[in-house]
């Protein structure tokens, strides 16, 4: 897999761009609650890069005011500089499933994809899913139309972020589900 990177820039307030993460203070520790290992290397700093394995934990001490970096596999990983002052923690980017299931036999389905476009097909067979990997923030969205036209049938879509409920909904015509990651 080629080597991608991700930036997030924070100062008072959490800020997010395509540029860096940046912190305020000159103490930082670096957790790395995922399940992969990631490369941190400075951004325009002088601090020494460093490989941060899946459970371990890293102190860093600058005499900058602001850490700036860069670090790799940010598709498969979030940062959050958010939760406590001083840290930042790498988690595993959730896994997003969605499902379609009902009695009808002609469904019209509509949903946000993994890269943020929309998709839709018609189905003749329930159930139907689509699992995706998704960063924090990320709105997801799922419609399902029972095109059936009877009225008899139902059709449900539920929305998961690492196995547990998001959103879930039933009806006999239209159902949809949507939120943020």
């Amino acid at each position: 897999m080629g080597r991608s990177l991700r930036f997030v820039l924070v100062s008072i307030s959490v800020l997010l761009v395509l540029s860096g993460c940046q912190l305020l203070g000159h103490a930082f520790s670096f957790e790395n609650s995922s399940s992969h290992s990631l490369h941190i290397s400075p951004d325009g700093q002088s601090w020494a890069a460093f490989t941060l394995s899946a459970g371990q934990t890293k102190d860093v001490n600058i005499p900058e005011t602001t850490i700036t970096f860069m670090y790799d596999n940010a598709d498969l990983v979030d940062c959050d500089t958010t939760s406590r002052a001083g840290t930042i923690t790498f988690t595993d980017v959730p896994t997003v499933t969605y499902s379609v299931t009902g009695s009808s036999t002609n469904v019209f389905i509509y949903y946000t994809n993994a890269t943020g476009g929309n998709d839709s097909l018609n189905v003749t067979s329930l159930p139907w899913s689509y699992a995706f990997a998704a960063h924090r923030g990320t709105f997801v969205y799922l419609e399902a139309f029972d095109n059936d036209g009877t009225g008899t049938t139902n059709v449900t879509v539920t929305i998961n972020e690492n196995g547990s409920i998001l959103q879930t909904s039933t009806s006999s015509y239209d159902a949809t589900a949507s939120g943020t990651l």
